[in-house]
């Protein structure tokens, strides 16, 4: 028995004519890559057109100093490195003198632990911060582990060595992984632990203070260069403080032990001028310590006598 073809012949015909050569491997091949180019080119303008929306949603949907305000309250590792990806408006805006203070003003304050066990090994620092009542302990790399001596706005002025007699000096930026060389200091002998680095809110600029033995007054430290602060009209030496700078707002003080414990240097980083405070004391009592604190825009001076303790605020 036979059954008839499912297709006339004149269609057959037309199949077999109409059916497409068959086609070698290296033909296909391109024909993929063709492919994946085209769609390659139409995924870059998809990417191109979503950038452009964001730029556009940045720039048109808030206000500039709504936008200022919502990106200050941020953490500074989470915007430095996103804002660039976003758009450059962004990128322009964090990098203000502006932005930096308004965002400092809104960090959390962090307490710096220095561990060592001997002079000759790396220092291992640790910040250590509370928000919302959990603690956050952050460590640096070893780019950081350095002589640290003092700390302004999360820059660390600290030395590149840690031998005797050392000359190299840095600041360093956590936060970026920068880390600027000073210039030459102009002196052999430096009492590194009385250096220190400030802020002067009005220019918007950083200064370094450093104190050597061989100079009766301190250098501060200006672009690429170096000045001498006069303090010849104190009566008090700067190299005779025994305690690590202090800083408040726009002004680094230094402490005096012993006799003169209720004496202080300030120098106001702005005009760069130092002058001398004097503590009133009760001179009936005899002190045995001297504590200053700085507390932002105020130094505290804790005493104890006889087991008692007194608050003077400056």
């Amino acid at each position: 028995m036979s059954f008839p073809h499912p297709f006339p012949e004149n269609s057959r015909r037309s199949l077999t004519a109409a059916a497409p050569p068959i086609k070698k491997e290296e033909e296909e091949e391109e024909e993929v890559k063709g492919q994946q180019i085209d769609y390659c080119l139409r995924r870059s303008k998809r990417k191109k057109s979503s950038i452009t929306n964001i730029e556009s949603f940045s720039s048109s949907s808030l206000p500039d100093d709504v936008w200022f305000e919502i990106l200050a309250h941020l953490p500074a590792k989470d915007i430095y490195d996103l804002s660039r990806l976003v758009c450059w408006k962004w990128y322009r805006m964090i990098y203000t003198h502006t932005f930096i203070y308004a965002n400092l003003q809104h960090t959390p304050y962090r307490l710096l632990f220095i561990c060592w066990e001997s002079p000759g090994q790396k220092l291992k620092p640790l910040l250590v911060t509370m928000q919302q009542g959990r603690i956050e302990i952050s460590k640096f790399s070893d780019a950081f582990s350095l002589m640290w001596w003092n700390t302004c706005n999360g820059l660390i002025l600290s030395g590149l060595s840690m031998a005797r007699g050392c000359r190299s000096y840095c600041i360093a930026n956590p936060i970026t992984n920068q880390v600027f060389v000073l210039p030459q200091i102009p002196a052999q002998t430096i009492i590194y632990w009385l250096c220190g680095i400030d802020y002067a809110p009005v220019s918007m600029e950083y200064k370094v203070v450093i104190i050597t033995l061989a100079s009766k007054s301190p250098y501060v430290g200006y672009n690429n260069s170096w000045r001498v602060v006069g303090t010849d009209h104190l009566g008090l030496l700067p190299w005779m403080v025994q305690l690590p700078p202090l800083n408040t707002e726009g002004f680094m003080h230094w402490t005096f032990g012993g006799k003169v414990g209720n004496q202080l240097l300030s120098l106001d980083v702005e005009t760069e001028i130092v002058t001398k405070s004097c503590v009133p004391l009760d001179y009936d009592r005899d002190y045995d310590h001297w504590n200053y604190l700085s507390t932002g825009r105020y130094l505290t001076l804790l005493v104890t006598y006889e087991n008692v303790c007194g608050k003077f605020g400056r």
